[in-house]
């Protein structure tokens, strides 16, 4: 089983990766949901600390109280290995996506309604 940490204030997208990534993907993958940055970053140390570090964190490019490129840099400061990925609606929004990628996300992953194009982004980090 891989778990994937999904820090996005839009609980749809919990069900929407859970469906797809299993049925893209020859493992179970297990998807966190945390809604803001903070609760975000407070998840992966903890899970971090108990030896069970997400193979990919996902961070939604617009969240509450924090915005995602910070919520990327501050795990990326405390864990310079953490894979992680900006993951947006917001394709049209350059600067916030170069933003993401320069805080440490390895690329920015576009929310597509296209259910194979998003699996495979999604697997292809892992």
């Amino acid at each position: 089983m891989k778990d994937v940490l999904l820090i996005d204030d839009n609980d749809a997208w919990k069900d929407v990766l859970k469906d797809i990534l299993n049925q893209f993907s020859d493992e179970h993958i297990n998807i966190i949901s945390i809604k803001d940055g903070r609760e975000g970053l407070d998840k992966y140390i903890e899970m971090k600390n108990s030896l069970r570090e997400p193979k990919l964190t996902l961070v939604d490019q617009r969240l509450i109280l924090i915005d995602g490129d910070r919520v990327i840099k501050d795990i990326k400061t405390k864990f310079p290995s953490a894979n992680i990925c900006g993951f947006t609606m917001y394709t049209e929004d350059k600067k916030a996506n170069q933003r993401m990628v320069q805080s440490g996300a390895r690329r920015v992953i576009p929310k597509s309604p296209h259910a194979r194009r998003l699996a495979m982004d999604i697997l292809e980090m892992m």
